[in-house]
């Protein structure tokens, strides 16, 4: 019973049979641990809010409550936007385990969307807008430092933890340029990386004095050997994006992922 659900308590044996393949595919599904332990406290706090303000079993669930559960959490929460949308996308497919496993006739998070009522929830960078912000020149070494954070985060795809991590070592001084990064459940890979991006992080490495062994984005200046915690990148995206003229909260780092092939 990984994500401690309530409803296991009145099973019949059959019907936790059914149940336990479902979960186990589901399980299966989430590849680190990371994910497991993010989905399992998304999957509480929607328990707590049920518990709390709707007070009726999984059975009883409708749209409605689904529906007040986004408000909750747009209007109250401190989760950031896409983390809005990830808590409401694990209670929905947790609710379609429940209904495939035969336990509820129906999913009521099947139709329901955070931000459905603001159509740019989290924004859609163009090729365009994304040059601007790679052009952008931030003063100062926390505004380097968000500067090559930007880089990476637009050219590699890789995760905010994964940034985080990174030390200068990591960067390869060969050909093709590569980038060793921690993947997700603890694997290094080597990412090949534009040549543009190694000249900025190289760049970046010269103007801050950092030395191989140092993280490659420490917290600030006297912690050179110290990475920075994964909420800085966020932060750092944040500061390049503001001075870019862009509203900082719609353009978190998941939304660069894409547009960079283009540019």
């Amino acid at each position: 019973n990984p994500f401690g659900l309530s409803i296991l308590e009145r099973l019949r044996p059959e019907q936790h049979e059914r149940l336990a393949e479902e979960l186990a595919k589901f399980m299966r599904a989430l590849k680190s641990d990371d994910s497991r332990k993010a989905y399992r406290l998304d999957w509480d706090r929607w328990e707590a809010f049920r518990g709390a303000v709707i007070r009726e079993p999984p059975e009883k669930i409708r749209p409605l409550h689904a529906q007040a559960y986004c408000a909750h959490l747009e209007g109250r929460s401190k989760l950031a936007p896409i983390s809005q949308r990830r808590a409401v996308a694990v209670v929905r497919s947790m609710y379609g385990v429940l209904v495939r496993a035969g336990l509820l006739d129906h999913n009521p998070f099947r139709e329901v969307r955070i931000g459905s009522s603001e159509p740019a929830f989290v924004k859609v960078i163009t090729a365009a807008e994304l040059g601007d912000l790679l052009a952008v020149d931030v003063p100062g070494w926390e505004g380097q430092r968000a500067r090559a954070v930007l880089w990476v985060a637009a050219a590699t795809g890789v995760r905010r933890k994964s940034i985080a991590s990174l030390r200068v070592a990591a960067i390869g001084r060969g050909e093709p340029p590569v980038l060793q990064v921690t993947a997700k459940g603890g694997k290094t890979a080597a990412l090949r990386i534009d040549s543009r991006l190694r000249d900025v992080l190289l760049g970046w490495v010269r103007y801050a004095k950092l030395k191989p062994g140092d993280a490659l984005f420490p917290p600030d200046q006297a912690s050179s050997s110290i990475t920075m915690h994964r909420a800085t990148v966020r932060r750092d995206v944040a500061r390049v994006t503001r001075a870019a003229g862009l509203k900082p909260h719609l353009v978190p780092p998941h939304a660069l992922r894409r547009p960079f092939a283009t540019v």
